[in-house]
Protein backbone atom coordinates (compact mmCIF):
# COMPACT_ATOMS: atom_id res chain seq x y z
CA UNK A 1 0.00 0.00 0.00
CA UNK A 2 1.50 3.59 -1.14
CA UNK A 3 0.47 6.27 1.43
CA UNK A 4 1.23 9.78 0.83
CA UNK A 5 1.92 11.92 3.08
CA UNK A 6 0.92 15.57 2.21
CA UNK A 7 2.83 18.67 4.14
CA UNK A 8 1.07 21.88 3.40
CA UNK A 9 3.88 25.22 4.33
CA UNK A 10 4.05 28.54 4.57
CA UNK A 11 7.55 30.15 5.56
CA UNK A 12 8.70 28.00 8.44
CA UNK A 13 11.66 26.37 5.86
CA UNK A 14 13.71 25.43 9.14
CA UNK A 15 10.84 23.87 10.79
CA UNK A 16 9.83 21.82 7.56
CA UNK A 17 13.19 20.21 7.01
CA UNK A 18 13.20 18.87 10.39
CA UNK A 19 9.48 17.35 9.73
CA UNK A 20 11.06 16.10 6.75
CA UNK A 21 14.36 14.77 8.27
CA UNK A 22 11.98 12.73 10.76
CA UNK A 23 10.64 11.43 7.67
CA UNK A 24 14.02 10.22 6.61
CA UNK A 25 13.97 8.31 9.95
CA UNK A 26 11.11 5.48 9.68
CA UNK A 27 10.89 2.38 9.95
CA UNK A 28 8.57 1.91 6.33
CA UNK A 29 10.26 1.06 3.67
CA UNK A 30 10.61 4.32 1.73
CA UNK A 31 9.24 2.97 -1.72
CA UNK A 32 6.23 2.59 0.33
CA UNK A 33 5.72 6.06 0.82
CA UNK A 34 6.07 9.89 -0.86
CA UNK A 35 6.01 12.75 0.57
CA UNK A 36 4.64 16.08 -1.61
CA UNK A 37 5.11 19.99 0.19
CA UNK A 38 2.33 22.13 -0.64
CA UNK A 39 3.71 25.48 -0.59
CA UNK A 40 1.69 28.35 -0.14
CA UNK A 41 3.49 31.33 -1.39
CA UNK A 42 6.46 31.18 1.15
CA UNK A 43 8.51 34.16 0.89
CA UNK A 44 11.20 32.25 2.72
CA UNK A 45 13.87 30.22 1.23
CA UNK A 46 11.30 26.96 1.60
CA UNK A 47 11.98 26.01 -1.61
CA UNK A 48 15.45 26.59 -2.03
CA UNK A 49 15.69 23.98 1.08
CA UNK A 50 13.06 21.48 -0.25
CA UNK A 51 15.23 20.92 -3.39
CA UNK A 52 18.32 20.80 -1.47
CA UNK A 53 17.00 18.02 0.70
CA UNK A 54 18.37 14.71 1.38
CA UNK A 55 15.06 12.44 0.92
CA UNK A 56 15.44 8.91 1.15
CA UNK A 57 11.95 8.88 -0.62
CA UNK A 58 9.92 10.18 -2.93
CA UNK A 59 9.45 14.02 -2.36
CA UNK A 60 7.77 16.38 -4.44
CA UNK A 61 7.04 20.60 -4.24
CA UNK A 62 4.12 22.19 -5.38
CA UNK A 63 4.12 25.84 -4.93
CA UNK A 64 1.14 28.27 -5.03
CA UNK A 65 2.29 31.95 -6.18
CA UNK A 66 -0.78 34.01 -4.31
CA UNK A 67 -1.59 32.52 -0.49
CA UNK A 68 -5.30 30.35 -0.71
CA UNK A 69 -7.29 29.05 1.81
CA UNK A 70 -5.87 25.72 3.23
CA UNK A 71 -8.81 23.44 1.91
CA UNK A 72 -7.54 24.19 -1.60
CA UNK A 73 -3.94 23.29 -0.30
CA UNK A 74 -5.28 20.23 1.50
CA UNK A 75 -7.59 19.65 -2.03
CA UNK A 76 -4.19 20.09 -4.28
CA UNK A 77 -2.54 17.12 -2.11
CA UNK A 78 -4.84 15.11 -2.51
CA UNK A 79 -5.05 15.61 -6.29
CA UNK A 80 -1.09 15.35 -6.21
CA UNK A 81 -0.97 12.13 -4.27
CA UNK A 82 -1.18 8.72 -5.96
CA UNK A 83 -1.10 6.54 -2.87
CA UNK A 84 -4.52 4.85 -1.78
CA UNK A 85 -3.81 6.26 1.90
CA UNK A 86 -3.12 10.30 2.34
CA UNK A 87 -1.78 11.56 5.47
CA UNK A 88 -1.89 15.35 6.34
CA UNK A 89 0.69 16.46 8.36
CA UNK A 90 1.77 20.35 9.73
CA UNK A 91 5.23 20.95 8.71
CA UNK A 92 6.19 22.04 12.30
CA UNK A 93 6.23 18.26 13.48
CA UNK A 94 8.43 15.92 14.63
CA UNK A 95 7.16 12.50 13.98
CA UNK A 96 8.40 9.16 15.64
CA UNK A 97 9.71 6.47 13.45
CA UNK A 98 6.93 4.22 13.67
CA UNK A 99 4.25 7.18 12.13
CA UNK A 100 3.65 5.80 8.88
CA UNK A 101 3.73 2.36 9.48
CA UNK A 102 1.61 2.48 12.07
CA UNK A 103 -1.34 4.64 9.91
CA UNK A 104 -0.59 1.93 7.30
CA UNK A 105 -1.19 -0.95 9.58
CA UNK A 106 -4.42 0.74 11.47
CA UNK A 107 -5.83 1.20 7.77
CA UNK A 108 -4.79 -2.31 6.68
CA UNK A 109 -7.15 -3.50 9.92
CA UNK A 110 -9.88 -1.29 9.02
CA UNK A 111 -9.89 0.77 5.51
CA UNK A 112 -12.85 3.32 6.50
CA UNK A 113 -10.83 4.89 9.57
CA UNK A 114 -10.48 8.37 9.85
CA UNK A 115 -7.48 9.06 12.23
CA UNK A 116 -7.23 12.40 13.76
CA UNK A 117 -4.40 13.76 15.76
CA UNK A 118 -4.03 15.13 19.03
CA UNK A 119 -4.86 19.07 18.22
CA UNK A 120 -7.97 18.37 16.82
CA UNK A 121 -11.48 19.31 18.27
CA UNK A 122 -14.13 17.45 17.54
CA UNK A 123 -17.47 19.28 18.24
CA UNK A 124 -21.13 19.12 16.43
CA UNK A 125 -19.30 16.92 14.23
CA UNK A 126 -16.93 19.86 13.11
CA UNK A 127 -13.64 18.54 12.58
CA UNK A 128 -10.97 21.72 13.10
CA UNK A 129 -7.19 21.74 13.26
CA UNK A 130 -4.14 23.36 12.28
CA UNK A 131 -2.11 20.28 12.92
CA UNK A 132 -2.33 16.52 11.02
CA UNK A 133 -5.08 14.79 10.08
CA UNK A 134 -5.02 11.20 8.29
CA UNK A 135 -7.86 10.63 5.78
CA UNK A 136 -8.78 7.07 3.40
CA UNK A 137 -7.87 7.86 -0.39
CA UNK A 138 -11.74 7.36 -0.99
CA UNK A 139 -12.16 10.82 0.26
CA UNK A 140 -13.23 12.63 -2.78
CA UNK A 141 -11.66 16.20 -1.69
CA UNK A 142 -11.98 18.40 1.46
CA UNK A 143 -13.53 21.22 1.70
CA UNK A 144 -14.03 24.30 4.54
CA UNK A 145 -17.82 25.32 3.55
CA UNK A 146 -16.47 28.70 4.94
CA UNK A 147 -14.22 31.65 4.34
CA UNK A 148 -11.98 29.05 4.26
CA UNK A 149 -9.25 31.98 5.68
CA UNK A 150 -8.20 29.21 8.95
CA UNK A 151 -5.78 26.11 8.56
CA UNK A 152 -8.46 23.78 9.35
CA UNK A 153 -10.41 21.19 7.03
CA UNK A 154 -13.68 19.28 7.43
CA UNK A 155 -12.88 15.79 6.97
CA UNK A 156 -14.92 13.23 4.98
CA UNK A 157 -14.90 9.47 5.62
CA UNK A 158 -16.37 6.49 2.74
CA UNK A 159 -17.65 9.85 0.67
CA UNK A 160 -20.17 10.73 2.97
CA UNK A 161 -19.48 13.83 4.30
CA UNK A 162 -20.13 15.43 7.63
CA UNK A 163 -22.50 18.06 8.45
CA UNK A 164 -20.91 21.51 7.49
CA UNK A 165 -19.44 23.33 9.93
CA UNK A 166 -21.05 26.70 10.76
CA UNK A 167 -18.94 29.47 11.37
CA UNK A 168 -20.87 29.57 15.25
CA UNK A 169 -19.51 25.94 15.73
CA UNK A 170 -15.96 26.59 14.80
CA UNK A 171 -15.79 29.79 17.12
CA UNK A 172 -17.45 27.09 20.24
CA UNK A 173 -14.63 24.43 19.21
CA UNK A 174 -12.13 26.91 19.30
CA UNK A 175 -13.49 27.80 22.63
CA UNK A 176 -13.59 24.33 23.87
CA UNK A 177 -10.18 23.42 23.06
CA UNK A 178 -8.41 21.78 25.89
CA UNK A 179 -5.14 22.41 24.03
CA UNK A 180 -5.31 25.65 23.64
CA UNK A 181 -5.82 27.93 21.30
CA UNK A 182 -6.53 25.94 17.51
CA UNK A 183 -6.33 28.99 15.45
CA UNK A 184 -4.14 29.21 12.68
CA UNK A 185 -0.21 29.84 13.22
CA UNK A 186 0.44 31.38 9.60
Amino acid sequence: MLTSVVIPTRDVADQLLYTLFCLNLQLTSFDDFEVIVIDNASTDDTQQKVAQFAANYSLRYVRFRRRLPFYRLVNEGVVQSRGSLVLFLASNLMVPREFIGTHMQAHLHDPKLALLGLDFVYDRACLRSPGNLAACRSVPSVDSHGDGAGYGAQAMESRASLPVCRQADRAEARARAVSGDSSPTT
